[in-house]
């Protein structure tokens, strides 16, 4: 269906579901509508720094509020060689029990020169010592990373585990 009726419609009990296309800043996403399905569970958004750090041989972190994929930023930084990561303790504690083995991971991740980077991964749990970890090398349509705009997806589904994360913590 078109945006406008989509969002007149969605959320409504009794509505068959329905999908629609949307475009922002040059990315396409699917929009879904079936109360049937599981609400989705935002960790973060990732449009300010926000006691976001820098690790390794990454530096330079800042929020860019021209170059962003969805909601009102993204996060910028560099890394020059090797590896180089950025890290958030969450303020409060997360439960995502309903989640675990289910649900996927979804980043957007900007590069300047896509064929530069080999590998990208996200690690998501209850400490630095207790977690679960994907290292994913290809994008959410299993393409080779891209200059620009790339979706990443990871499953939890398979994912590393190490130490014992505690999925409602």
């Amino acid at each position: 269906t078109y945006n406008q009726p989509f969002d007149i419609d969605k959320n409504q009990p009794g509505i068959n579901p329905e999908f629609t296309i949307q475009f922002n800043n040059a990315v396409k996403t699917i929009r879904i509508n079936d109360t049937s399905l599981p609400q989705g569970v935002t960790i973060d958004t990732c449009d300010a720094t926000d006691s976001w750090t820098a690790n390794s041989t990454a530096s330079n972190l800042t929020e860019d509020n021209i170059n962003y994929a969805s909601g009102s930023g993204s996060l910028s930084f560099d890394v020059t060689t090797g590896t180089g990561s950025i890290s958030k303790p969450l303020p409060s504690q997360l439960d995502l029990s309903n989640q675990i083995n289910q649900a996927s991971l979804f980043y957007y991740l900007y590069l300047p020169t896509g064929s530069q980077l080999t590998s990208t991964e996200i690690r998501w749990g209850s400490s630095p010592s207790d977690y679960y970890s994907r290292v994913l090398t290809t994008t959410n349509e299993g393409n080779a990373f891209a200059t620009g705009w790339n979706l990443i997806r990871a499953d939890w589904l398979g994912a590393t585990v190490t130490g014992t994360p505690d999925v409602t913590a």
